[in-house]
């Protein structure tokens, strides 16, 4: 492990998972802009999906029969291999992971589809990493990093576990959201329900009064409301009644009242 550079992937502080990962997103600043332009849009950066792969010689998610390939390739190329694989893939699914329009279906594709589908393409990918020479870029970004680490001592770069730290309480705040997104469903749910109940017995007391008068009618009687009391009367007595309030309103006094109002 020490010959090919890995021991330190396991070290407490990952330090040097932070300079591959870095190295592996010069690289596709490099080599596959239109990938890197994408995905950097969506805020993927390679730790979401790369940080296994280094860590398990992509072992964690692909096939047994494509991580012993890797392993190989590894043994034969040093830990240059590990990222010509990387670049390969990004490289052969290249066009698929830009038709990806959001974070959701991208990462799940990088996670779950490429792993799912590599048996089918694992020769071209193998081939196509074995011609692909990144010895001196890899170097070239490895003080690039080292350069910038100094320039901003004061501003250390966040640990693997920080950064998962930072994951788990994000996720917990989604949880907790969506948690209160339920509860506020329900309650607008039971308002609904609430709501229909009071128009359905609205319209059944409207039909209820309705059929009231109807009945009043067929025996000579009327209802009015009067102080929010219901009054029952004979036909004639509510006939008299009304043209009494329609013989006030037309009489100079009522006249007069009309007119001092308006």
């Amino acid at each position: 492990m020490m010959d090919y550079s890995f021991r330190d992937h396991y070290m407490p502080s990952m330090a040097a998972i932070q300079v591959r990962l870095y190295q592996l997103s010069r690289l596709l600043h490099d080599f596959l802009p239109l990938v890197y332009d994408h995905l950097d849009t969506l805020n993927i950066p390679p730790f979401v999906y790369a940080a296994p792969w280094m860590l398990t010689l992509f072992a964690c998610h692909f096939p047994l029969h494509f991580a012993a390939r890797v392993m190989d390739f590894i043994l034969l190329d040093g830990i240059n291999g590990m990222f010509k694989i990387i670049l390969s893939l990004m490289k052969h699914f290249g066009l698929e992971i830009l038709s990806k329009l959001d974070f959701e279906s991208t990462t799940h594709f990088l996670k779950d589809e490429i792993p799912r589908r590599i048996l089918d393409a694992e020769d071209q990918v193998v081939n196509e990493a074995m011609k692909t020479d990144v010895e001196q870029q890899l170097a070239m970004y490895d003080v690039e990093y080292n350069v910038l680490k100094e320039a901003l001592p004061d501003e250390p770069m966040e640990t693997v576990d920080e950064l998962k730290e930072e994951l788990s309480s994000a996720k917990n705040r989604v949880e907790e959201l969506e948690c209160e997104l339920e509860r506020q469903c329900r309650r607008v749910k039971a308002m609904e329900t609430k709501l229909n109940r009071e128009t359905t017995e609205k319209l059944q007391l409207a039909q209820q009064l309705r059929q009231l008068q109807q009945h009043l009618l067929e025996h000579g009687l009327a209802a009015h409301f009067s102080d929010n009391r219901l009054i029952v009367q004979p036909v004639s007595s509510v006939s008299v009644l009304l043209t009494q309030q329609s013989d006030e309103d037309t009489t100079p006094e009522g006249n007069n009242a009309v007119n001092s109002h308006n």
